[in-house]
This record gives structure tokens, C-alpha cells and sequence, in this order.
């Protein structure tokens, strides 16, 4: 129970609607907060949208209003998608596939993700109709061109597979063993 205000965002009160409340009390809050709320589609109730804690936290909740999506700590000042919890200054949590991607106007695109079978950075750019992977130090490691070419030390590969290296190019196979060839 708490004090409220209610406002239509339409001007009529029967129809779609958002409310405000404070000083909210009961077991899933323990301290005084500010929550914005929508009516249900069906006109059954609110759900929660968005709220602001008393400590400056933020959560923006999915359509049930029960689970928040996108989360501001602010005491770390670390942004959660998908997470209350950020460990890192932006965190994406997903149960299958967590991607965050970049886009430029020009269509250029660049994802970073991460699912059960590991990680990836892939920039994909349209002008050149081109695909690179990137290492941490930010030079290219290997590119698929247009032609489907892997050129890895090269960023032109003029055969299917082109490994070329400034000082010793070499192809190295090993087993789990520990043998190599």
C-alpha cells in the first residue's frame, strides 16, 4: 500500500494509463521508491514498467512486470541487460545467445557474443562485402572476402586459404596427445 498519483497518458482514464507510486512497501520492496506503471492491455490492472530505488538503481521490466531486463546500478555504475547483477560497466546476460552489436549508419555492423560453445568479434562491412575476425589487440587476425577467400596475416588473400607471416609462416596440427606436425 502506498501513496499515489495516476495520470492518463491519452486523457481518458479508462483507456491506457500510467501510474506513479511511492513509499511502496511489501516483501519484494524493502525501501521507498519510485515506480512507473501501465495498465494491462486488458484493463485487468498495472504491471510495473520502470522504477527508480531510493539508492538511484533502475530497472525498465519486460511486458509481465515482474522480471526488470535492463538494470542501472548506480552505487558500481555498471548497466545490466538482461541481469540485476553487472559485473563489468555494461553486461549482457542471455540463457541461449547474449550478442551486443554496433551498427554505423552506413551498415557496417559489429557484434560481440557470447553463447554455450564460446565467444566471438565480428565486424561484417557492406562497402567491401566483407567479414573480419578480430583479436584482443584490436589487428585483424583473419578475413572471409566476398569470394569466400580466408586470407589469415593478410588482409587480401588471393587463394582459398593464404596464411602469410613477416617472419616464419607455418601450420602447425596437434593432437590432444600433445604431438605435432
Amino acid at each position: 500500500a502506498g501513496v499515489g498519483l495516476e495520470f492518463s497518458i491519452d486523457g481518458v482514464n479508462d483507456v491506457i494509463g500510467s501510474t506513479i507510486r511511492s513509499d511502496r512497501t511489501g516483501a519484494a520492496y524493502h525501501q521507498s521508491a519510485l515506480t512507473f506503471a501501465t495498465r494491462r492491455a486488458n484493463r485487468s490492472g498495472l504491471v510495473d514498467a520502470a522504477r527508480i530505488g531510493s539508492n538511484g538503481d533502475i530497472s525498465f521490466y519486460e511486458n509481465t512486470g515482474t522480471t526488470p531486463k535492463f538494470y542501472w546500478d548506480s552505487s558500481a555504475e555498471y548497466l545490466g541487460v538482461g541481469t540485476t547483477t553487472p559485473s563489468q560497466k555494461i553486461e549482457a546476460r542471455s540463457d541461449t545467445l547474449a550478442v551486443i552489436r554496433v551498427r554505423s549508419d552506413a551498415g557496417s555492423i559489429t557484434d560481440f557474443g557470447s553463447d554455450a560453445t564460446g565467444t566471438y568479434w565480428r565486424n561484417f562491412t557492406p562497402a567491401s562485402n566483407t567479414y573480419r575476425w578480430l583479436q584482443n589487440d584490436g589487428t585483424e587476425s583473419m578475413r572471409i572476402s566476398s569470394s569466400g577467400a580466408v586470407g589469415i596475416g593478410t588482409s587480401v588473400p588471393t587463394a582459398n586459404l593464404e596464411i602469410t607471416s613477416a617472419s616464419n609462416p607455418e601450420i602447425s596440427i596437434a593432437s590432444t596427445a600433445g604431438a605435432t606436425s
